[in-house]
């Protein structure tokens, strides 16, 4: 990374459903050790909370978003309840790594230590262990963000799924 530091991007609106404290109690752990190696990039989430390594930023338009995804090396979505986030979509397709909560149809989208990784709703040590695994491996993180990036374009492939459809449509008609 351009930085050396591991970037991780959150992006929600202020709602508690999204988990933005949960990260922030991750963040707390990590930093014991690790403040100087990863930096936090919120948008949307806006907190009084002051951490040196967390930038809190308001929403932003969405391809400015994109760019930061883009630059980042990590989305996480640490989400109360939330059924197929685009943000997990997009990431993916970006080749990054998303770490998300174990929570509605997410676990459909993210095989977990495969394409990207899961953990129990509101456990932030759950979360922060991952992160922490992910910190000086860049192997892990390579090896997850391909996979990802060939899952996400599988799963949502538009001639797939019109051709899966068409069977579908076909086999009922018959």
């Amino acid at each position: 990374n351009k930085q050396d530091k591991l970037v991780i991007i959150f992006a929600a609106r202020n709602d508690p459903m999204k988990g933005g404290e949960i990260l922030l109690k991750a963040i707390k752990g990590l930093n014991q050790d690790l403040s100087n190696q990863i930096l936090f990039k919120f948008f949307g989430f806006i907190s009084d909370i002051k951490l040196e390594n967390v930038q809190f930023n308001d929403f932003v338009k969405r391809n400015i978003l994109r760019i930061e995804i883009n630059d980042a090396d990590i989305v996480v979505v640490p989400s109360y309840f939330d059924n197929s986030p685009n943000i997990i979509y997009e990431a993916m397709a970006m080749g990054k790594v998303v770490i998300a909560s174990r929570v509605g149809g997410i676990p459909e989208l993210i095989e977990d230590g495969m394409t990207g990784f899961l953990f129990e709703r509101g456990n932030h040590e759950n979360l922060e262990n991952i992160i922490k695994k992910l910190v000086n491996n860049s192997n892990l993180l390579n090896s997850i963000a391909k996979n990802a990036k060939k899952n996400i374009y599988d799963k949502s492939s538009l001639q797939k799924n019109a051709g899966q459809r068409i069977n579908l449509y076909n086999s009922l008609l018959r």
